[in-house]
């Protein structure tokens, strides 16, 4: 068997394995809005990359939470770094109508 081979995987799988994550990560930041929402509370970046499988940079998970973000018109986000130790953290909140 030729060695690369085994590193092959059908392209439908992996469509209808990347479908099902990006659904269940999706009902996971439905279900934290759900309780964060307007608590005057924000969640740390660290968590939220795994939690909503983001990319492993800062800049880049910032960039795919607001992709995702983008779809709900219910929701607006701030990102505030915590100045004591650099972390970063993420309010949510619904936006002001004028």
């Amino acid at each position: 068997m030729t060695k690369w081979k085994k590193h092959l995987k059908e392209v439908d799988e992996l469509r209808e394995r990347n479908r099902e994550l990006d659904m269940e990560t999706a009902q996971r930041l439905d279900d934290m809005l759900a309780d964060i929402k307007d608590t005057g509370k924000a969640v740390s970046l660290e968590f939220l990359k795994d939690f909503l499988r983001l990319r492993p940079s800062d800049d880049d998970a910032i960039q795919e939470l607001k992709m995702k973000l983008q779809v709900k018109d219910d929701v607006i986000h701030r990102v505030i770094i915590d100045d004591q130790d650099q972390s970063v953290y993420v309010a949510f909140n619904t936006p002001t109508r004028e």
